[in-house]
This record gives C-alpha cells, sequence and structure tokens, in this order.
C-alpha cells in the first residue's frame, strides 16, 4: 500500500519549497525556509528543468504530433508510403557507422563469406587487424522471437584467441515481403537503438550482456547487420531465457527470477544517472513520448468495453473469482472508473517526468524472456545477463517497471510488489544512482499501471484474429496449450486478465482518487 501521509508530506514541502529554476541555481538542492533538504527522500535537483510546484500548475502543453507523424517524419530516412519504403529494401548500402556494405539477409552473408566477416569485424574494431575469419563452418536460421530474422554462425579464425567467440548469433532485418517489417522498421523504429546500443554502450553495461562483434544500421535502406557471441543457453549451469506468462515452468520460484531483474534494473537507471553510460545518449537513442495516446473518447469508451466483454463474458472462466464474481466490477465499476482516469492520462505522464530523477534509460522490456540465468557457484544466487535491446529508450522509471513485472501477474504483486519496488530503490542508489522516494515511486508505478489500460484495451481484436471468440469457452485454464503456444494471445490476454485482477484488488481507483485529492487537480467527470 501507498503511505499517503508521507505523500502529503511530501506534496506540501514541494509548495513550500516553490520548486521553480528562477528560484534554486542550476545542480543546487531545493530546500525548504529552514535551509534543510526538503526534497531529500525525493532527490529534487534543478538540472535546467522547470519543476512546478503541482502538477496541476505545468503549462498547457503543445498538440503533439500523433505518434505514426513523428515516426514517418524522421530524417532520415523519410518514407513517403509503403511502396516507397519497399523500394529500397533490395539494396545493399553501406552501414551509417562503418561504411562496410551490409549483407542483409543469410544468402548475401553465406555468398560474401570470410573475407567480408574479417572485413566487418575489423571495422568494428573486435578482430585485430592481423588475425582473420578464414571459414564458415555453419550459418543455420534460428526459431524464436519475432524482431528480426536471426541465425547461429560458426566461424574459424586463421589463431584462435582466448577472447574470440567461434560460436556467434546473427540478428537480421525480417524477409522484406513483410508487413511486420514496415512495422518494426519504418514505424517503430525498433532496430536501429538495439544496433547502436550493441556498437556504444554494451560494454558499458553493468551486468552481461552478448558481446558485440559487428552491428550497423542503413538508414536510407533500414536494413541492419548484427553479430555478437552466442549465449550458452545450452551449456550446463545456464537457463536458456524463458517465456512471458509461463513463469509455472521456471526450475525455481517466481519471484526469484524477477527480485534479479529488479537488481539488474536498478544498477541500469544508476550507470546511467550517474554518467557511467556516458553523456548525450539523446543524440543516439529516442526517448519516448510523454503523451499517452487514447484515440477520441468514444473509441477509448468502445474498446474498454470490449475488454471488459471479453473477461466478463468471453473468458470469465481465466479470471480469478473474487473478480469475475463481483456483481458490478466488470460489468459496469471498471468501465466507469476506466474512463474517469483516462480524463487524466496527460497529468500522469507529468508527475511522472517532473522530476528527472525518475526517468532514465533503460531496457525496454527487461522481463524473464530477455535474460539468460545461471546460479553463483558460491553463493548459489540466481543471476543474469541481458538480451535483446531492440526499442531502448528513456522513458519514466515507473513504466519501466511496469514493462518488467506485468507478466509475473498479479499474484507476484500480491506477495512480493512492496519488496521488488524497493529493492530496485536499494539497488539504484547502492550503485551511484539517485536516492528514490519508494513511496513516490509506489504511486507511479499504479499510476503506470493506470496508464497502461489505454495500450491493454486496444489488443482484443487481435486476441479474436488468433483465438476466434466461440474457441475461448474450451479454454479451462491458463495452461491450455493454445495459450501456451500462441504467444501475442497469451500475453495480450492473460495481460488484460491480471491488469484488470491489479485494477481491483490494489485498488487503483482509489489510489487514484486520493492522488487527484493530494495533488489538487482539477476535479472532472466522463460525459
Amino acid at each position: 500500500m501507498i503511505d499517503f501521509d508521507e505523500l502529503d508530506e511530501l506534496e506540501a514541502a514541494l509548495e513550500q519549497a516553490q520548486l521553480v529554476s528562477e528560484s534554486c541555481p542550476a545542480g543546487k538542492q531545493v530546500t525548504d525556509g529552514d535551509g534543510n533538504g526538503c526534497g531529500a527522500r525525493l532527490s529534487y535537483t534543478n538540472s535546467g528543468y522547470s519543476i512546478p510546484r503541482s502538477i496541476s500548475e505545468r503549462p498547457p502543453r503543445k498538440q503533439d504530433r500523433t505518434f505514426m507523424e513523428t515516426q514517418l517524419q524522421r530524417d532520415p530516412p523519410v518514407y513517403r508510403d509503403r511502396q516507397d519504403f519497399d523500394a529500397w529494401q533490395g539494396r545493399v548500402l553501406p552501414g551509417d557507422a562503418t561504411g562496410v556494405r551490409l549483407m542483409h539477409t543469410l544468402p548475401l552473408l553465406q555468398q560474401a563469406g570470410p573475407e567480408w566477416l574479417t572485413a566487418a569485424f575489423h571495422a568494428a574494431g573486435t578482430l585485430p587487424l592481423d588475425n582473420q575469419v578464414v571459414a564458415i563452418n555453419e550459418l543455420t536460421p534460428f526459431e524464436g522471437g519475432g524482431a528480426g530474422l536471426k541465425a547461429v554462425l560458426v566461424v574459424e579464425y586463421a589463431r584462435s584467441q582466448p577472447d574470440l567467440h567461434t560460436q556467434l548469433f546473427v540478428k537480421l532485418p525480417h524477409e522484406q515481403d513483410q508487413n511486420h517489417k514496415y512495422l518494426i522498421d519504418a514505424i517503430l523504429n525498433q532496430n536501429k537503438p538495439e544496433v547502436d546500443f550493441a556498437r556504444l554502450l554494451a560494454h558499458k553495461m553493468p551486468f552481461r550482456v552478448p558481446k558485440m562483434y559487428f552491428a550497423d544500421h542503413c538508414a536510407r535502406t533500414s536494413n541492419f547487420v548484427l553479430i555478437t557471441e552466442k549465449v550458452p543457453f545450452d551449456v550446463d549451469g545456464f537457463e536458456a531465457a524463458h517465456d512471458k506468462y509461463m513463469d509455472h515452468k521456471l526450475p525455481r520460484p517466481a519471484h526469484e527470477y524477477y527480485f534479479v531483474l529488479m537488481r539488474q534494473l536498478g544498477r541500469m537507471v544508476a550507470a546511467y544517472k550517474s554518467g557511467r553510460l556516458g553523456r548525450g545518449l539523446e543524440a543516439s537513442f529516442p526517448t519516448e513520448s510523454a503523451v499517452v495516446a487514447t484515440g477520441h473518447p468514444s473509441m477509448m469508451k468502445a474498446k474498454v468495453a470490449s475488454m471488459l466483454k471479453f473477461a466478463g463474458e468471453v473468458a470469465p472462466q481465466l479470471m480469478p473469482r473474487d473478480v469475475a464474481d463481483h456483481p458490478t466490477f466488470l460489468a459496469s465499476d471498471a468501465q466507469t472508473q476506466i474512463m474517469h482516469t483516462s480524463l487524466y492520462y496527460q497529468e500522469m505522464v507529468d508527475r511522472m517526468t517532473a522530476n528527472p530523477d525518475y526517468v532514465a534509460y533503460a531496457h525496454p522490456n527487461l522481463n524473464v524472456d530477455n535474460a539468460w540465468w545461471w546460479a553463483d557457484p558460491d553463493s548459489k544466487q540466481l543471476d543474469c545477463g541481458v538480451l535483446d535491446w531492440g526499442g531502448f529508450k528513456s522513458r519514466p522509471v515507473a513504466m519501466h517497471l511496469q514493462l518488467s513485472l506485468f507478466a509475473g501477474g498479479c499474484d507476484l504483486l500480491d506477495a512480493h510488489g512492496d519488496g521488488l519496488l524497493a529493492t530496485f530503490v536499494d539497488e539504484c542508489a547502492k550503485e551511484g544512482g539517485p536516492e528514490l522516494c519508494l513511496e513516490e515511486l509506489k504511486l507511479q508505478y499504479a499510476l503506470a499501471l493506470i496508464g497502461s489500460v489505454a495500450g491493454s484495451s486496444g489488443t482484443v481484436g487481435t486476441i479474436f484474429r488468433h483465438t476466434p471468440r466461440g474457441e475461448w469457452a474450451s479454454i479451462r485454464n491458463r495452461q491450455d496449450a493454445r495459450l501456451e503456444g500462441r504467444f501475442l494471445v497469451r500475453c495480450y490476454a492473460l495481460g488484460i486478465f491480471d491488469l484488470l485482477t491489479t485494477w481491483k484488488r490494489h485498488g487503483l481507483y482509489d489510489t487514484f482518487s486520493r492522488w487527484v485529492e493530494i495533488a489538487k487537480l482539477p476535479l472532472r467527470s466522463a460525459a
């Protein structure tokens, strides 16, 4: 639970301190009237940001461009339409960082042979100039994930060295004729951040990340080549990445994995905030828009109604009984509450971004399926390395946390929610990051959960495309093979069920209402 008495005191301290940039020189801690660090728990400092006394005093924000407009107006490239995008895809052009022509398909890579790999590794600085790749012994497609084509690459060097891996992993763009490629490459622009992360930041991470051998991207074509060491999934003592929403198959209690993820996330945020990742990351990596896209209120209302009907009428057997059998929650209460909270989405984001300590670059989706695992041989404590950095970006810390914990479900939050957030806070401070206020972070985490409803409510159409409405009555539990075998359906459907369960059990609407009161936000009502 959130200690609102403590947050009341913090709100009063912030108002008394008049946290505006004009009243405090950059870099100086804001103090109260007695000269005490009133925001010590919140670590409020002025670093050129104007922090309002209360969120309701933030000046009106100019209308942002839509998400699609933002992505399609990147410079470079600007794709006029899908046909223009397709026209560039087959071209083999040099990468923007190394100047090496990008062999962006498996046939091209196989044809280019060891000579190309040698030139690429030399350009990347990962192979000594007096050494060469002399043979490709294997180039085998790898099945798994949905963010690109993948393959296992086994090479031979002229001279073996202890720090050179012979078993490598290759990631390439989707096939040209796939709609998914257009979505990932042109609209979401997920691949360039992953390539740039491998090239610029992987070696700076405070935990194990696959060693990069070559990473480059061509903005004009959106093609890329990423080659790293092959993670030792098949070696004794290591566990491969585990699937989302299948924690019942984990070899250890599920909460142990999420506590490790919280420690790694805390270390990552600390590394960024302390400057160990370098400065000016904004030039290479995106920052997430501070606007929650909900569409027209009538569209939002229809999506929420469809989500609640799916949970309450189509598949109620997959909901906990205390939620599914409640006489009014799914039938009416949740719709009213969700629509009311949607009127404050911008203020929620404002709360999460007002203090820069609570905004950071980090892994965008640090779940159990984006890590590989092992136990320390002495302490037997679980540890992990981190994979799949597509979409690496800056966003509110609370959103990073929400996107790292959502697949653990409501049961994880019921038993360990406070402890998981406390572990993140402690690890971040211990590793040299800001000393975040746990109560403030719990509030922001609740707001992040509330804001995530907008995205979840839009997934019902996709769920029914892959698993028709009439099929759900025969899916009796979450371990049904049809859920386990359909990744998107499993993640979207169970995500809805867990979010609604958390909404009710954790009193998210009560938390929201109390926050509106203590933050002195204007009262609004949904039509």
